[in-house]
């Protein structure tokens, strides 16, 4: 359940911008209201601040998303195609979000506060040792942070940022349809590449400008 939390705002500016890049693979699942599953994809991404962010598909379809400075990039290696445009109020956003860090910009926007996440209970683990049997220690649970927006039309209505440590997990968000976007994070071990932030297609590539 959500809690108030005065500090939760100040907490999660502190966990975004305690890293000033982060680079990670990703499983995403989209269900209904349900719980079925919609559609799935896997890949990686990737941020630098004070403006750069990229979103890696590789399956099902291969895509980029990159958003560098004020433009946005959309390359579907499929179509042999490229859209290059001003990045707009929607697709900004996450990034905007995520590459903050700031008290100002995340208050003016949303609501945050931090959810209860439910831990492995102590006494069970007890039990199952004085039988004999393997105990499986649980990690701690994550730190939860849920953003409402303040206005009505957002892309969404309510996010939930999940973070381990200062790393973060998990992103869940639900939308006006009752239909849930879950991505988890696992972070990568190797280094960023210095053309990490450049999308150059094949010479055959369709280029759009918008």
């Amino acid at each position: 359940m959500a809690q108030p939390d005065n500090g939760a705002l100040q907490q999660l500016a502190g966990l975004l911008k305690s890293s000033d890049a982060y680079y990670a693979n990703f499983q995403h699942e989209l269900r209904d209201e349900e719980g079925q599953l919609l559609d799935a994809s896997s890949g990686w991404m990737a941020w630098q601040r004070p403006t750069d962010f990229r979103w890696e598909i590789e399956q099902p379809l291969a895509q980029t998303l990159l958003v560098k400075g004020s433009i946005f990039y959309q390359y579907d290696r499929d179509l042999e195609q490229m859209l290059v445009q001003p990045l707009s109020e929607e697709v900004a956003v996450l990034p905007q979000l995520l590459l903050a860090g700031d008290v100002a910009v995340i208050s003016a926007r949303y609501r945050v506060t931090t959810v209860l996440a439910v831990a492995a209970q102590p006494g069970v683990e007890t039990e199952l040792a004085e039988a004999g049997q393997q105990v499986v220690h649980q990690p701690r649970p994550p730190k939860i942070f849920k953003l409402r927006p303040h206005q009505p039309g957002e892309m969404f209505r309510e996010l939930l940022l999940e973070f381990r440590g200062s790393a973060l997990t998990a992103i869940n968000i639900s939308d006006d349809l009752q239909q849930n976007s879950r991505f988890e994070f696992t972070p990568r071990q190797d280094a960023m590449g210095a053309g990490l932030f450049e999308v150059n297609p094949p010479p055959a590539t369709e280029i759009i400008y918008q």
